[in-house]
């Protein structure tokens, strides 16, 4: 549920939740049921029929059906741009990265090749000896 907090800070969120008066938390609680029904629903899209007849509630009618499908491909792009975010690369100095070095822009910082992974070192065992 708390998927953008650190693990810490979920329970003093939670503490302070209940300090709200009842229905505030009523409607904090079904706005999320809302919005993860929502997120359940158009996760393969809708077929035709379900999609004109939310077009024919007059409560909201088309344009928040459009505004849900814009909401869920801009989220999808950000998760999108989060994953596949290239790592923060230096300039070396040689090329005007100066002492402390400047962040790499556009061409330079995708040029260079992936940083290798390091094997790891093996842990310790316990042999017979060590009793």
């Amino acid at each position: 549920r708390h998927h953008r907090l650190p693990p810490a800070q979920v329970p003093a969120l939670e503490r302070d939740r209940w300090s709200w008066p009842h229905e505030l938390r009523m409607r904090h609680a079904d706005a999320w049921f809302l919005r993860c029904l929502k997120d359940k629903c158009f996760l393969n899209g809708l077929s035709e029929a379900v999609e004109k007849a939310m077009c024919e509630i007059p409560v909201w009618g088309a344009p928040r059906l459009e505004e849900w499908k814009l909401q869920k491909d801009q989220r999808g792009m950000q998760i999108f741009e989060r994953q596949n975010r290239a790592a923060w690369r230096r300039k070396p100095r040689n090329e005007g990265g100066g002492e402390e070095g400047e962040e790499a822009e556009g061409e330079a910082a995708q040029d260079s090749p992936p940083a290798q992974r390091h094997p790891r070192t093996p842990l310790p065992t316990l042999r017979d000896s060590d009793r």
